[in-house]
Formats: structure tokens, C-alpha cells, sequence
């Protein structure tokens, strides 16, 4: 960091005529002197930019989230016309070819989406992909071969928004929203109206899924006692562990309404109970603390010299005369 700072001051002071062209490399470009970099900082030949706080040029010298204002790194978006890295760095949101847009920009036909909404107008979001509406959008024409998507009515030939149930989307009717589909139903990833999904369906967004499941890393999650490969198909992200039987079940101390919620198989009134030595188990935390138990070879079992009654409490299978885990 004290070299990088040294060069910036080098460069932005004792008179240097040196500006970063309109070619510089911004960060992480390959670089094999101090003047290929939009930082004038190359090192390992590679650009670095410049922090908060550091001389700047332009605004591709300083890191994402910076702008160059009065020759210093700051944070802060980057106004139209000015360099870019990802919209993320400008005030419109939009960086296109390396420049900040004026503002935001919609995706064209054939370009990846992830919510409705996402495309240009005239395009729905259907199977992760921008495509050609094959209803008709608002100020679209509209006719007995050619109806309006949900959301519109046809009023003298011309899709025009309308409200209410008689014009609601019904089941694999075109949507980019959910409140354009029926009561019960819900815009799909596919960009159709249809029915909530369940555990382990593709979804976009949480309304996707079935309430109270959610939409996690692109999948609606388990409930306790739905199918599950690992934890992290489960709903609770603080204890929803997932069986050797493949089901999703509460770790201890967990909420719990009945006794199959819980891994141990119990649920008492302050939630679910730990599990008991020699019981299944996939995570320690679920065996009693107290008595020194862990969950090892995938059961809940005390370790060497705790104290113990029967053989099956100690993870060795032994249990010693003076009542210690070998």
C-alpha cells in the first residue's frame, strides 16, 4: 500500500505532464511499466488500482466503488460518460462498453434474466431467457388469434392494462409479475402463470416456492420431514440438518410443533431436545455438550475419559470399571 501511494504522488506531482490515455489498463491488465496503468501503478505485471484516499487522474484508476474527485480517490458513483467497470460503479446503474450510460437499460432478446420485469418492453422472462412475447404487451395489437398477456385487456384492438380478477392470468398464461396471475398463483421462472413450487424446483425469486419455503441458491427448500442430499437443502439455515435418511429435520434447541420435527425425535417445550448418546446425528451440536458427546461415525457418543454408565454412551464402545470412556 505505502508503494502504491509513493507512485500516485510521483505521478500527480513535480510538474509530470503524465495523464492516463484512453487505452490505460485499468485493474488487473497486464502491464509492463508504471504509464500502461490508468493508476500508474503496475506491479507484478499486473495494474493495481488506487484506494480511497490516493491521487487520481480518472476515475478508472481508483477501485470499485470510487470515483476521482479533485485528483483523490473517494467513494462513490461515477456520472455518465465516465469509466466503468460494472454498473454497480455508476450513478444510473448502467455501464455499457466501458462507460457509465445515462441510465438504466433493459436486456434484449436472447440476453440471460433472472426476475420479471428484467426484459424490454415487448419481451417476457421465460426460461432464464429474454424472448418475443407471444401475447401482447401494452399498446400492442390484439385480436381473436392474438391475445393480450396477463395484465392487459384487448380494448378495440389494443392490449391496454386492466385490473381485477376477470383479467387476471390463469394457469400458462405469459407474466413478468405475480400480480398478474390469479389468486393462487404465481409467476413462474418459466414466465407463465402457474402454481407455487416445492422442495428442490428451480425458482427465481422466493415467491416462487410454496410459503414458508424459500428461494436458496436458485432451488425452493425443504421443510423438515421434505427430501434433502445436505443442510443446506433445508430451510432453517440455523438448524435444519439433513438425516441419513435423506429428510430435513431441527437441530437441538430449535422451535418445534411436534416431535418429527427434530432430529432427536423429540420436541419439548423450550424446542427440540438433544439427541441422546448412541442415537443418529450429522452435527455435534445436537449431542449433550454437558456430558461431553459428539456426534462421531454418525452417532451421538461421549469422548475418551468422560464419564459414562454403559458401554454404548462412549464413542470407543467401552466403558470402563470406574465408569470413564476408554
Amino acid at each position: 500500500m505505502k508503494l502504491l501511494a509513493i507512485l500516485l504522488v510521483i505521478a500527480g506531482c513535480g510538474g509530470s505532464s503524465w495523464r492516463p490515455g484512453a487505452d490505460c489498463g485499468r485493474a488487473g491488465s497486464a502491464c509492463s511499466e508504471l504509464g500502461d496503468c490508468c493508476s500508474f501503478s503496475c506491479r507484478a505485471g499486473a495494474c493495481e488500482c488506487a484506494p480511497p484516499g490516493q491521487h487520481c487522474l480518472a476515475d478508472v484508476a481508483c477501485c470499485a466503488g470510487n470515483s476521482c474527485v479533485d485528483d483523490f480517490c473517494v467513494g462513490g458513483c461515477r456520472a455518465a460518460g465516465h469509466g466503468c467497470e460494472s454498473s454497480d460503479d455508476c450513478c444510473s446503474g448502467s455501464c455499457q462498453d466501458g462507460l457509465c450510460g445515462d441510465g438504466p437499460t433493459c436486456l434484449t432478446e436472447s440476453q440471460f434474466c433472472e426476475s420479471a420485469g428484467a426484459c424490454c418492453d415487448g419481451l417476457v422472462c421465460s426460461s432464464g431467457t429474454c424472448k418475443v412475447a407471444s401475447c401482447g404487451m401494452f399498446g400492442d395489437l390484439c385480436s381473436a388469434s392474438r391475445a393480450c398477456c396477463a395484465g392487459f385487456s384487448c380494448a378495440q384492438g389494443v392490449c391496454e392494462p386492466c385490473s381485477g380478477s376477470a383479467c387476471c392470468g390463469p394457469v400458462n398464461a405469459i407474466c413478468t409479475s405475480d400480480s398478474q396471475c390469479c389468486n393462487g398463483l404465481v409467476c413462474t421462472p418459466g414466465g407463465v402463470c402457474g402454481a407455487c413450487e416445492t422442495v428442490g424446483v428451480t425458482c427465481v425469486e422466493n415467491t416462487d416456492c410454496c410459503a414458508p419455503r424459500y428461494c436458496s441458491l436458485g432451488t425452493c427448500c425443504a421443510l423438515t420431514n421434505e427430501a434433502c442430499t445436505n443442510a443446506g437443502d433445508c430451510c432453517d439455515a440455523q438448524y435444519g440438518r439433513c438425516k441419513a435418511q435423506g429428510t430435513c429435520c431441527l437441530g437441538a434447541h430449535a422451535q418445534c410443533t411436534s416431535n418429527t420435527d427434530c432430529c432427536s425425535g423429540s420436541c419439548t417445550a423450550t424446542g427440540c431436545a438433544v439427541t441422546p448418546d448412541g442415537a443418529a446425528c450429522t452435527d455435534s451440536l445436537d449431542c449433550n455438550i454437558a456430558t461431553s458427546s459428539t456426534c462421531s461415525g454418525g452417532v451421538c457418543c461421549r469422548q475418551a475419559n468422560s464419564t459414562c454408565a454403559v458401554n454404548g454412551d462412549c464413542c470407543s464402545g467401552v466403558c470402563r470399571a470406574n465408569k470413564q470412556c476408554q
